[in-house]
C-alpha cells in the first residue's frame, strides 16, 4: 500500500499557503514574483509569527515533497555541479550592474562592453534566467528580474554572492583533499580554504594579506549578522544583566563593533562594558560610533584572546558566535586564556548555536544545522556542537568552569545562551 505522506505534504503546503496569500490579500501586499519591481522579500518584518511559520513550512514542505516525487535515484543525480557559474560570473564580471535598471541591453552589447565571447555570454545568461535572475523579454535582449536588480542595487546581497562563489564554493571543493592530506586535522590552516588557495596560513590570516577580500569577508559577516535572529536586542533578555553588582563590569571577548554592549548598555545603566577586537581599524571605527549617552561606559580595545586576557575581575566575560570558529583545542585555548583575570564567581556566557541531537529536528531544519556546521569545517576546521560536546569543552579547559546551564535563546532559532561560573581562587 503507498504511503499516505505525499499527500498530506501536499495538502499541508495547500492549506499554509493559503494562510500566506489570504494575509497578502489582507494587508494589500503583493503576491511572490520575480518581475523587476516586485518586492525583494515577501513577507514585511511585522508579519504575525503564525504567517511566519506557515511561510516557512511551505518552503520545508515543498522541498520534501520534491525529494520523495523524484525518487532515491533522481534526487541523489539532482545535485548540479554547475549551478553556481552563472552567479559566479554575474559578479565577476558585475553583469548585474550592465544592465539598465528599467531598461534593456542586448546580449552583443553585454560582450562588447564586458570583453567577453558573445556564446558565452549568451549561454551564462541564459543559464541565470533559469534560475529567475534577469529576464530575456525578446530573443537576444536581456532585462532584469527581482533577482537580478537585487544583484544591481543592493551592495550587501552583491558581496554575498561574491562570497559565496569566489570563495565558499572553491574551498568547499577542496575540502575532501584538505581532510584526505590532514586526517583529523583541528588546524585552521589545514582545510579546504588553505588547499584552495594553495596556502599554508588559516583564513584570518590570509585575508590579512589580501585587504580587498577581507574587507569583502567584513561586509559578509556585517550582513549576516542583520539577520533578525542574530539581533543585538535578543541579548538583553538572554541573562539575567540586572542582577550584575552596581558598577560591575561586562568583557564582551571578539565583540567586533560592540552592538551588543550598545545595546545592554542603554537597557542597564548599573553596569560598565569593554568591547575587545583583534582587528585594530575595526576597533577605532567602532569607538567612533558610540552613541553619545553611552559613551562613558563602553570602551573598546585591541585584543589577541588567545593571550591572556588584561581586564581582570570582571562579572562577566562574554563570548558570542566566538568559539564555533575554533576547533576544540582552539577553543580550550580562548577558555584558559580567561583564568588569569577571573576572580570567584565570574561568569562566561556564551551566546553560541546549540545543535540538536540527531533526529530531533524536521529534516529541513536538520539540512540547515549541518550545512552552517560544514561551512565552519570548510574554512577553520571548526563547527557548532551538541550541548554535550559544550560541556566537554568547558571541562577539558579546566575542571574549575563550572556548568551552570543552558538554554534556547528567545527569538533565535539556533542560538543559545550557556553560562559557566569560574570556581577557582
Amino acid at each position: 500500500m503507498p504511503s499516505s505522506h505525499i499527500v498530506e505534504l501536499s495538502i499541508r503546503i495547500a492549506q499554509n499557503t493559503t494562510k500566506v496569500h489570504d494575509f497578502l490579500v489582507s494587508r494589500n501586499l503583493p503576491g511572490p514574483s520575480f518581475d523587476e519591481n516586485a518586492p525583494q522579500t515577501l513577507l514585511p518584518p511585522d508579519t504575525d509569527p503564525d504567517i511566519v511559520l506557515a511561510h516557512r513550512a511551505v518552503i520545508d514542505d515543498c522541498r520534501e515533497l520534491r525529494m520523495l516525487m523524484l525518487g532515491p535515484r533522481e534526487h541523489v543525480m539532482s545535485y548540479q555541479a554547475n549551478d553556481l557559474v552563472s552567479q559566479k560570473a554575474i559578479t565577476q564580471f558585475r553583469l548585474a550592474h550592465a544592465v539598465p535598471i528599467g531598461g534593456e541591453t542586448t546580449f552583443a552589447d553585454l560582450a562588447a562592453n564586458t570583453g567577453l565571447g558573445p556564446t558565452h555570454i549568451r549561454k551564462l545568461l541564459r543559464h541565470a534566467i533559469a534560475h529567475k535572475i534577469f529576464r530575456e523579454p525578446r530573443p537576444g535582449v536581456v532585462a532584469h528580474s527581482a533577482a537580478s536588480r537585487a544583484l544591481a542595487e543592493d551592495a550587501e546581497l552583491h558581496n554575498w554572492v561574491e562570497y559565496a562563489t569566489h570563495e565558499l564554493w572553491l574551498a568547499a571543493y577542496h575540502t575532501p583533499d584538505a581532510m584526505q592530506k590532514f586526517p583529523g586535522s583541528g588546524e585552521p590552516n589545514e582545510t579546504g580554504f588553505a588547499v584552495a588557495n594553495n596556502t599554508d596560513k588559516s583564513l584570518f590570516a590570509f585575508f590579512s594579506d589580501h585587504p580587498d577580500r577581507l574587507a569583502r569577508f567584513a561586509a559578509v559577516m556585517r550582513f549576516v549578522t542583520k539577520r533578525p535572529e542574530l539581533g543585538p536586542e535578543l541579548v538583553v533578555d538572554a541573562f539575567p544583566w540586572a542582577s550584575l553588582p552596581e558598577g560591575g563590569t561586562v568583557v564582551d571577548v571578539g565583540g567586533s563593533h560592540g552592538l551588543v554592549c550598545f545595546e545592554l548598555a542603554r537597557r542597564f545603566p548599573q553596569l560598565h562594558f569593554v568591547v575587545q577586537d583583534l582587528d585594530e581599524p575595526v576597533v577605532r571605527h567602532a569607538e567612533t560610533q558610540k552613541p553619545a549617552e553611552i559613551a562613558g561606559r563602553v570602551s573598546f580595545m585591541v585584543h589577541d584572546f588567545f593571550e591572556p586576557q588584561p581586564v581582570r575581575d570582571a562579572d562577566v566575560y562574554f563570548l558570542r558566535a566566538v568559539l564555533h570558529n575554533w576547533s576544540d583545542t582552539y577553543a580550550v585555548k580562548i577558555l584558559r586564556a580567561l583564568i588569569p583575570a577571573l576572580k570567584p564567581g565570574s561568569r562566561i556566557v556564551v551566546n553560541d548555536v546549540v545543535v540538536p541531537e540527531p533526529g530531533s529536528m524536521s529534516d529541513a531544519q536538520d539540512l540547515r544545522t549541518r550545512t552552517s556546521d560544514m561551512t565552519q569545517v570548510i574554512l577553520q576546521n571548526a563547527g557548532d556542537r551538541e550541548l554535550a560536546d559544550w560541556m566537554a569543552l568547558f571541562k577539558a579547559a579546566d575542571e574549575r568552569f563550572l556548568f551552570r546551564g543552558a538554554s534556547p535563546m528567545q527569538g533565535s532559532t539556533r542560538l543559545w545562551v550557556l553560562v559557566v561560573e569560574w570556581d577557582g581562587a
